[in-house]
This record gives structure tokens, C-alpha cells and sequence, in this order.
């Protein structure tokens, strides 16, 4: 098994609110960011929100009509109230702890910006999801007295 270290960060201001989170540099076709997802195990899906989206997308992120794009689904959670999500394909890329790529190619989402502008309200101060399609077909660890943040991945990857 392979060990990526995850870390601690805050989802609100409030110290005593930590979250675990692991970095991965995410590719959709000839575009790469890096992204610190927040670990959820109660999303289904992984989700790219609006600010690591656009990082990775650009403008072409914000011309995407969510309303009519025909593989859009719509999900809870990933906007203050209800929004869509549209599916790409990408290339995920970790590091174990000896520095080794771990390389996940895997159908991820994108989150409708709301608003549909980049803006410090709405759903664009939120973390993208590394959800349980990810953590499996591997585990995760976590430790709060001990401060540790662990995905195991299987030796194959």
C-alpha cells in the first residue's frame, strides 16, 4: 500500500474547526492546477468549486451553461442552495511519502459557479471534494490527537 500525507486546515474561522485535506495537481486535457481538496467522505463524487475550477479552466470554466449542457446533474451541497455539476475526465496526480507520483485518472465534477462571476460570495469560497470515489478503492486515516492526515492508495497506482 502507498501512503499519501493529507493535512490539517480550517473551514471556517473558528480554530477549533479543522479539516482534513490532501493537494493533488488535477489535469483536464492540456490545463493543470494544483488543488487542496477537502477530504469528505459523505460526497459521493469528487467536485472541483468554482475557484479551483476556473484555476484550472479559465474563462471557458465561466461560458459553460450548467442549465443546458446535457450531462449536468444537479447535486445538494455544492451551492449555498441547490446546484448543477458537469462531468470531466481528468488526470489526478498525488505524491506518496517518498515523493513517488501516484496517477488517478477518474471522472470528476464541476461545480456551477454561483454567482456565474468570480466573487467572494456564493459558492466560491468553498473547498473542492475529494470524495469517497477517490479514497476508494484505498482507505483514509485520520487523527486528530495526533494530527495526522493519511489516504492509502492500493500498490498498483
Amino acid at each position: 500500500m502507498r501512503r499519501v500525507l493529507g493535512w490539517f486546515g480550517w473551514e471556517s474561522n473558528d480554530p477549533a474547526d479543522l479539516a482534513p485535506y490532501v493537494t493533488a495537481n488535477v489535469q483536464f486535457e492540456d490545463s493543470v492546477a494544483q488543488v487542496d481538496f477537502l477530504i469528505d467522505t459523505g460526497s459521493d463524487s469528487t467536485i472541483l468549486m468554482p475557484t479551483d475550477a476556473f484555476a484550472l479552466l479559465g474563462q471557458s470554466y465561466l461560458a459553460m451553461n450548467f442549465r443546458t449542457r446535457g450531462a449536468a446533474v444537479r447535486l445538494q451541497g455544492v451551492t449555498p442552495d441547490e446546484g448543477r455539476v458537469v462531468p470531466i475526465d481528468a488526470v489526478l496526480r498525488l505524491e506518496d511519502e517518498f515523493d513517488a507520483e501516484i496517477v488517478i485518472t477518474q471522472r470528476i465534477y464541476l461545480a456551477e459557479p454561483l454567482p456565474p462571476y468570480e466573487s467572494r460570495e456564493g459558492n466560491w469560497d468553498f473547498s473542492s471534494l475529494f470524495g469517497r470515489d477517490l479514497i476508494r478503492p484505498g482507505d483514509f486515516e485520520l487523527s486528530y490527537q495526533n494530527r495526522t492526515v493519511t489516504l492509502i492508495r492500493p500498490d498498483f497506482e
